[in-house]
């Protein structure tokens, strides 16, 4: 029975009476220490196993929206937190933050560029300012009486009790800050907590970059295709009028071709002079500048073929005439 108690990790040892103090007291202890290792090591796998699951939801997530309401419900759900913010940094500008997404008691709201940080809002103006320059945690377990923020104006008129602010790093770059804050408990975060988060930085900040990426090939795709639909737009207006030159011009050149048909001279009347004749005219395009003249004076008879190398249709036209 003591084999299978001790296999379980239920007990450590068993004593029957008379046991000795000292043996006991020894033995109480070794049990104390084994139960916090066996505490220790269910809080590791906890963290781990959440880590995991946290990681495998942030990663997969490309919608900056979508993204802080996920992190957000990740950190209330895993603090005693009454309230939480993600304050993010402006790309271009890491020393302009803003909050992006606050959540409380299971409500989630995600405010994207509306809410700057000052005096009268709900995070801390210098411990966000402290955890943003030196990237570093800020934890203080009563703040109204302790730590570096004691004195703080905002702190004493806010009675901040407990506070977490966890900045997100990836590879030296700040993106944001975790803040979380009870002011009606002090020691509201847990060690496991504190773990989580500080693990839980790289890959929100990793899923915070792929996400503001991916919302800026968003905007120059739109941005793209806004050009190309004035594009097509431009290309089809100068189709259109280019069509409407063609027309008038070949309507014009139509005219001048009936012109040119009333201008030469009939096949049949040269037949009647020279029976065994024929004339073959057959211009390159719709009207020639090329032409055939026949004319007869009295005894004579004049044929001429006319060439207004140069000169075109109106040079042709007006020699006809």
């Amino acid at each position: 029975v003591q084999d299978e108690l001790l296999a379980e990790g239920r007990v450590f040892r068993v004593f029957y009476k008379p046991y000795d103090r000292q043996e006991f007291r020894f033995a109480m202890q070794e049990a104390a220490r084994m139960h916090a290792q066996r505490q220790e090591l269910s809080d590791k796998s906890r963290i781990l196993s959440e880590l995991h699951r946290a990681s495998m939801s942030l990663t997969g997530e490309v919608n900056l929206d979508k993204l802080m309401h996920k992190l957000m419900r990740i950190v209330i759900d895993n603090a005693e937190a009454e309230a939480g913010f993600i304050i993010l940094a402006r790309e271009h500008n890491p020393d302009d933050v803003y909050i992006a997404a606050e959540g409380s008691g299971g409500s989630y709201e995600t405010q994207l560029e509306h809410s700057a940080i000052d005096d009268y809002g709900p995070v801390c103006p210098a411990i966000a300012d402290y955890a943003r320059k030196n990237k570093d945690n800020v934890i203080l377990h009563d703040a109204l009486h302790e730590g570096a923020f004691q004195a703080n104006p905002y702190v004493r008129k806010n009675l901040l009790r407990s506070v977490l602010c966890t900045p997100l790093v990836y590879q030296g770059k700040l993106f944001g800050l975790l803040y979380l804050d009870n002011k009606s408990k002090t020691n509201a975060f847990s060690a496991s907590s504190m773990e989580l988060f500080r693990l839980l930085s790289a890959p929100a900040a990793l899923a915070i970059q792929n996400a503001q990426l991916y919302a800026e090939l968003e905007h120059k795709v739109r941005e793209r295709t806004a050009q190309v639909v004035m594009q097509k737009s431009e290309i089809e207006r100068q189709r259109d009028e280019i069509q409407a030159k063609n027309n008038d011009i070949m309507g014009s050149i139509r005219y001048a071709r009936r012109i040119q048909d009333a201008f030469l001279p009939k096949v049949a009347e040269i037949k009647e002079i020279f029976p065994q004749s024929f004339v073959y005219y057959r211009p390159k395009d719709v009207v020639s500048g090329d032409f055939y003249w026949f004319s007869q004076r009295l005894s004579k008879v004049i044929i001429a073929a006319a060439d207004c190398t140069g000169h075109g249709i109106p040079g042709a036209f007006m020699t006809i005439m």
